[in-house]
C-alpha cells in the first residue's frame, strides 16, 4: 500500500484520481499447469479478469469505509498503462529483474500485477517479503543470453526486439524477428523459463476463468476471418481489446513457416494473404512464401 507521497510524479493526475489518494498493489502468482503449444501459458486462462474480480471481492469483504465507495470512486487496474512494476517495487513486493519483470523471492516472476486506487489517504504498509537492496540478479545474464531477439541488456528492454511485444503490435514484424519467431501465436516466456528465481516456483492461483483448452489448431487462424478469430477467444485473455484478430492471423502465418509441412498444407490461404489490407499480414505472407521458396520448406 502506497500513499500519495510515495507515488510517481503525475501518477494520480494520469489516473484522474484525487491528490490524496492511496494505491494498493498486489502480486498474483499463477500456476503453469501446462505448456501452451502456441499460446503462452499465462494466457491460457484469463488471469487479468480474475485479478480484477478478486480485488473487487476484497473491497466488499473489507467492509466500511472501503465498501462505501461507489464504483466510480475506485479505480482497479491490471496490465494497465500505469507503472505497475515501479509501484510493486516501491511497495516491497519484489525487485526489478534483469528481464525487467518484477521478481519475488517466493514465486519468482511467475505472476501478474494488479491493484486499486482509493480516493483517500491510508497508512502506508510495505510488504518486505525478504527483499532488500542487496537482492538482485547479480552477475546472472541467462535471460539476456536466451532472448531470441536480443531485447534485454543491463536491466533494460528494447521493445523493438521483443517477441512478446510484437505478438500484439501493429505493422510488419522485423525480418530478424521473423527468423526466430518459432511457432508462437501469442506471448513469449523465454526470459522467465530460464530464470533461476523461477525454478522453485510452481505454486500459485488455480483458476478456471477464460480457459483456452484445447488450443485451436494452426489451420484455424489461416482459414478464418479476423473477426471469427476474435469471436473464438471472447472471454479469454486473447479476447482483450488490445489483441486484434489481425495480430493473431499475422503471427499464425509466421508460425506456419516454423511448423514443418504447414506451408504446403495451407499455401493457397497464405498466398491469398499477400493481398490483405493489413500491412502486417501482407508482409508476413510475402516473407513466408519468399523464404519457403528459398529453403524448400
Amino acid at each position: 500500500m502506497l500513499n500519495s507521497s510515495r507515488l510517481p510524479e503525475d501518477f494520480l493526475i494520469q489516473a484522474e484520481m484525487p491528490p490524496d489518494s492511496s494505491v494498493i498493489i498486489a502480486f498474483f502468482p499463477f500456476k503453469d499447469e501446462k505448456k501452451g503449444q502456441r499460446i503462452a501459458p499465462f494466457a491460457l486462462k484469463n488471469h487479468y479478469k480474475e485479478i480484477i474480480r478478486r480485488l473487487k471481492q476484497s473491497v466488499r469483504e473489507a467492509g466500511s469505509p472501503f465498501s462505501d465507495y461507489s464504483k466510480k470512486e475506485l479505480r482497479f487496474f491490471s496490465n494497465s498503462p500505469f507503472p505497475e512494476k515501479e509501484l510493486a517495487v516501491a511497495a516491497g513486493l519484489g525487485f526489478r529483474g534483469r528481464n525487467t519483470l518484477l521478481i519475488t523471492t517466493e514465486y519468482g516472476s511467475r505472476g501478474l500485477l494488479g491493484g486499486m486506487i482509493i480516493p483517500s489517504p491510508l497508512e502506508e504498509l510495505s510488504f518486505q517479503a525478504g527483499i532488500s537492496g542487496k537482492i538482485s540478479c547479480g552477475s546472472c545474464r541467462l535471460c539476456e543470453e536466451a532472448c531470441p531477439g536480443g531485447a534485454l541488456k543491463n536491466y533494460r528492454l528494447n521493445r523493438d526486439l521483443c517477441l512478446q511485444d510484437w505478438t500484439t503490435r501493429e505493422g510488419s514484424i522485423p525480418d530478424s524477428l521473423k527468423d526466430v519467431w518459432g511457432q508462437r501465436i501469442y506471448g513469449c516466456t523465454i526470459c522467465q523459463d530460464c530464470c533461476p528465481w523461477n525454478r522453485k516456483s510452481g505454486q500459485g492461483n488455480v483458476i478456471d476463468l477464460g480457459v483456452i483448452d484445447p488450443e485451436p489448431p494452426l489451420e484455424f487462424y489461416l482459414t478464418h476471418s479476423c473477426k471469427d478469430i476474435k469471436k473464438e477467444f471472447k472471454g479469454t485473455a486473447l479476447g482483450m481489446s488490445w489483441i486484434k484478430g489481425e495480430h493473431l492471423q499475422r503471427n499464425a502465418i509466421l508460425s506456419s513457416y516454423h511448423t514443418p509441412g504447414q506451408i504446403d498444407q495451407n499455401r493457397a490461404e497464405i498466398e491469398g494473404f499477400c493481398d490483405s489490407e493489413d500491412e502486417g499480414i501482407r508482409d508476413a505472407a510475402r516473407w513466408v512464401l519468399d523464404q519457403s521458396g528459398q529453403s524448400g520448406n
